[in-house]
């Protein structure tokens, strides 16, 4: 029973700036007509939208930082430090406050004040989810299934390189998304796949849900899970329990 409405992107600029009071006037008109008694916020960006909300609607709220900003990100622009203000007046007031690892949650604690209330919960499936039964593949292939953000960092090309250098029996499925940081990677890989002659040897899947997630890695016999060792990106460098 969940339901989800989106706005199309638009790409940064003073365009963008319209677009983000258009979503914030949206969302105080759905939360006025609704009158919710749980608002669970899921970003940094969201943050001055649901401040917004609080005249309108009695509602408690539930903030879950799953990618922490970086601590000079106030510096990039007027937006951003609005965006830090709201957030910390958020953390302020919210009933809960959600970190995925400890060590986000302790800088969240340092750039907030908020000393209570904030619990780590890891992003792991559960037991359940994952299952006992596995459907095996044949006993000369091997299936290497990638899933998260499309990214460099994360899925660098040279991992098609090493494909080459494997047998053919050795295939890759990559499941997830572009960010917005990263438009068009996706083709890239396509592109580079077909240049080194192993198209049919990588499967872009998509976009899917977690159920699904779950039943496609019941399909694979490894998880490839890449980081750069050194990165100025404070997600990546406090990564365990996040992804």
């Amino acid at each position: 029973r969940v339901r989800v409405a989106l706005m199309p992107f638009e790409p940064g600029g003073w365009r963008q700036k319209v677009h983000y009071a258009q979503f914030a006037s949206w969302v105080a008109a759905e939360a006025r007509q609704w009158q919710p008694d749980w608002v669970y916020v899921s970003d940094p960006l969201a943050c001055p939208a649901a401040l917004a909300l609080r005249p309108l609607t009695r509602a408690r709220f539930i903030y879950h930082e799953h990618d922490s900003p970086s601590p000079d990100v106030g510096a990039q622009s007027t937006f951003m430090r609005v965006v830090l203000r709201a957030r910390r007046a958020l953390a302020a007031r919210a009933e809960l406050c959600v970190l995925p690892n400890d060590e986000r949650a302790e800088l969240f604690r340092e750039q907030t004040g908020r000393k209570d209330g904030v619990v780590t919960v890891w992003n792991c499936p559960m037991r359940d989810e994952v299952g006992t039964s596995r459907e095996a593949s044949p006993a000369s292939a091997l299936k290497v299934v990638y899933h998260g953000t499309i990214v460099p960092a994360r899925l660098p090309a040279t991992v098609l390189q090493a494909l080459v250098a494997l047998p053919a029996a050795v295939s890759l499925v990559v499941a997830g998304y572009e960010t917005a940081g990263h438009p068009g990677y996706v083709d890239e890989l396509r592109q580079e796949a077909h240049r080194l002659g192993i198209d049919g040897r990588i499967t872009f899947a998509g976009t899917v849900s977690r159920d699904g997630l779950m039943q496609q890695c019941r399909t694979c016999d490894v998880g490839l899970a890449l980081l750069p060792r050194t990165s100025a990106d404070l997600n990546e460098r406090a990564m365990v329990g996040a992804s």
